[in-house]
């Protein structure tokens, strides 16, 4: 099993070029809508439920944008419903709005709870329109940027300068002072909203308006400020019921392909919880059955038949046990991550991330020795 892959999290610093050729040829802003530099027909929603916590949802999601620009897609629409987004998978996926070939639109909307993660504001920021649903609001609380699941090894100080610089040329196309691109994004100051006769602007004044990202004496950052308010001053662009609302916008000819993903990694980490355990009972029960055709409870004598046939039963039960564990190992190399949660063995005192990778690779470890142990038991019942 390896460290998390953090390859998808590399990259250069952009440059003042970079950053002001934002949708160059491919796209310009014209008030909320867009006009492209060549015709393109088609549109891509893509649908994201759940948080933005992986690696992989990462790809997944700058795969579409990619095939979008390659197949000569009119646009994309992201769609979003997350209370929690790694800055990392943001600023994996700003690199690939920025780059696109098509304008790449974000929606942020959750009919469950009509909340948003605030890392996802930012990633509307680097869009070249940032849309909201209706009663929406933009929240943040401690733990909600998901930082304990990023890479070890991320180059975070590359990371949060080149996402400042996509959310300075988004306030800046947007009329907003880019002065506050660096504490929206490291949430290291207070930000209220004036609001005056000429209008609703950021300030840093706490006494000045209402709160909009509030950061106490002890640095802990808060927000949960509401979609009309972030619109009022800049933030987001446009009120729309859904996305194909805010695809109309675009006035892309063809139809619509729609595309649902999810990050799966809680999924992963479930059947990994609930597999280990059956790994073990299988285990356990190959090693009765061994015993139990080794010395028969009354010492009679076994014949060679039965012995074989219980050695093939055991040798076949391990052999799906093996490729159960393989299974389950193999979620590892998919989700990096899980090796930032707690194995189910080892002591809950003084964990951290490389503690809990130890715990992780000790228990694949200890089980795949078990099981050449048990084939070897296994396979002496023939001799």
């Amino acid at each position: 099993m390896n460290r998390p892959d953090t390859r998808q999290a590399r990259g250069r610093v952009p440059d003042a070029p970079r950053g002001r050729r934002l949708f160059g040829a491919a796209a310009m802003v014209v008030g909320t809508g867009l006009a492209w530099a060549q015709p393109r027909t088609g549109l891509v929603h893509v649908r994201v439920e759940g948080p933005l916590d992986s690696a992989r949802i990462a790809r997944s999601i700058v795969e579409e944008i990619e095939q979008a620009g390659a197949t000569g897609k009119a646009g994309v629409a992201l769609e979003f419903s997350a209370n929690e987004a790694r800055l990392d998978v943001v600023w994996t996926l700003a690199r690939a709005i920025v780059d696109s070939p098509v304008p790449v639109g974000v929606l942020l909307r959750d009919d469950d709870d009509r909340a948003a993660a605030w890392n996802l504001m930012l990633l509307g920021l680097a869009a070249p329109v940032c849309g909201t649903a209706p009663g929406l609001r933009v929240r943040f609380e401690p733990g909600d940027d998901l930082a304990q699941l990023m890479p070890a090894d991320l180059d975070t100080e590359k990371l949060e300068r080149e996402m400042r610089a996509f959310v300075w040329e988004g306030l800046r196309r947007r009329g907003v002072d880019p002065a506050f691109a660096v504490a929206l994004v490291d949430r290291s100051s207070s930000i209220v909203i004036e609001t005056s006769a000429s209008g609703a602007t950021l300030s840093t004044d706490e006494r000045a308006g209402e709160p909009l990202l509030r950061v106490s004496a002890a640095g802990v950052a808060r927000a949960d400020v509401s979609a009309g308010l972030l619109q009022g001053v800049g933030l987001v662009d446009v009120e729309v019921r859904d996305a194909r609302a805010l695809i109309e916008r675009w006035q892309g000819e063809g139809g619509t392909r729609v595309v649902k993903l999810s990050s799966g990694l809680r999924d992963a980490r479930d059947e990994v919880q609930r597999e280990l355990p059956r790994v073990d009972q299988l285990l356990n029960a190959v090693e009765e059955s061994v015993r139990h055709a080794a010395r028969p409870p009354d010492d009679r004598a076994v014949p060679r038949s039965v012995l074989e046939a219980a050695s093939a039963r055991a040798l076949r039960d391990l052999d799906a046990t093996r490729a159960r564990l393989a299974t389950l190992e193999a979620r590892f190399d998919e989700y990096p991550e899980l090796l930032r949660f707690p194995a189910p063995e080892g002591t809950p005192v003084a964990r951290d991330a490389e503690r809990n990778i130890w715990d992780w690779r000790k228990a694949f470890n200890e089980r795949r020795d078990r099981l050449d142990e048990l084939a070897e038991d296994a396979r002496r019942l023939r001799r």
